[in-house]
């Protein structure tokens, strides 16, 4: 196969015509016993993942961050010039690749290979990201040859990249529903690698301008303002952070904020990197004598009027339940009689009629 070949591959992968794993396959079949990888790899904190890999069984890449960390081919690739394909024995002489446990155990230990050629595609803040096929020819003159293979397809897969992280500007925003949490002035961030803001909802910006639950720095990266909140936010943005959570939820500065790591599959995580959607829902706290009247007037018990005080407080039925000493599931059962009984679908309608109500006292 010749290089047009692979990179009409490419291009049909980011139409959905055809998939990366028919590049990776390709692209292995140029090598003797070629495996195929696209990986990522941070100099700064000597850690990286083997995202994706083609031609070996999955259960190879076994503690693949470790050997990720101790890999020798690292520091030159670091600093080698973006674009252009090697060969392993650039990277470091095959008599000292050999004598290391990076060859031993995982290069030939797991692949039975013994020489590779890669490519950085993108660096970015110490960043890298490679593509590299293993391979059990050791010939440098023939390796150099795929090398130079690799070389054409650079500028293309850097289209890639950019094609991934530019995107439909409001897609994440449509998923999640965008016009409904601007209607109830709940604002919507999206955040990518780094603490990029991606986009933002209306309702956001101007929480952003506030200032009070979070910012933006000089460089455009958004900051928490809460220690725990940002290191989660660290953690679920940090791509090769296996047992980062899905979501956390804290109250900072009168706003409940909400982080969702959105799951993606494998080719998008590699190439547009890892994603949080940011929810900012403001904690209403209303007047007693304003509160009591909205509890009379939609006839609440005092169960429910203990929910609704929880709910517009930030807090979920568990946080709820802890404070009156209350089974979760007692607790659950007072919000749904409380949804019944404002006909509201969930707690943002909730906030929404407190909000109206506070609107209309505002006017009168």
């Amino acid at each position: 196969m010749d290089s047009e070949e692979l990179v009409d591959l490419i291009y049909a992968a980011l139409l959905g015509e055809r998939t990366w794993e028919d590049f990776l396959k390709a692209l292995s079949e140029q090598l003797p016993d070629g495996v195929a990888t696209l990986f990522y790899h941070d100099s700064e904190k000597s850690r990286g993942s083997w995202d994706l890999v083609y031609g070996a069984d999955a259960s190879a890449l076994r503690d693949g961050g470790y050997y990720a960390s101790i890999n020798p081919w690292m520091k030159r690739a670091a600093t080698r010039q973006v674009g252009v394909g090697v060969i392993s024995d650039q990277m470091l002489p095959v008599n000292e690749l050999k004598r290391t446990e990076f060859y031993t155990d995982f290069v030939y230990g797991r692949f039975r290979t013994r020489a590779a050629v890669g490519l950085t595609m993108v660096r970015e803040e110490g960043k890298s990201f490679l593509l590299s096929v293993l391979t059990s020819r050791e010939d440098p003159d023939e390796n150099a040859r795929a090398a130079q293979l690799l070389t054409q397809l650079a500028p293309h897969l850097r289209r890639a990249f950019h094609y991934f992280r530019a995107g439909p500007k409001h897609r994440q925003i449509a998923e999640i529903a965008g016009s409904l949490f601007d209607s109830a002035d709940v604002g919507v961030l999206v955040v990518g690698e780094g603490g990029r803001l991606k986009t933002a909802s209306g309702s956001a910006e101007r929480m952003l301008t506030e200032g009070r639950c979070t910012r933006l720095n000089p460089l455009g990266r958004l900051r928490l303002c809460d220690a725990e909140a940002a290191q989660v936010l660290q953690r679920m943005l940090d791509r090769t952070e296996e047992d980062a959570p899905r979501a956390f939820t804290r109250v900072i500065n009168g706003t409940k904020a909400t982080l969702v790591r959105v799951m993606k599959d494998r080719f998008a995580a590699y190439f547009e990197g890892p994603t949080v959607v940011l929810l900012l829902e403001p904690v209403l706290r209303p007047r007693a004598l304003e509160l009591e009247d909205f509890v009379k007037s939609h006839k609440l018990s005092s169960a429910e009027a203990r929910a609704l005080v929880g709910l517009l407080e930030g807090k979920n039925a568990a946080a709820i339940a802890a404070e009156a000493s209350l089974s979760r599931e007692t607790v659950r059962t007072q919000i749904k009689s409380l949804y019944a009984k404002l006909g509201a679908a969930g707690r943002i309608d909730v906030i929404r009629q407190v909000a109206q109500l506070d609107l209309r006292r505002a006017t009168k």
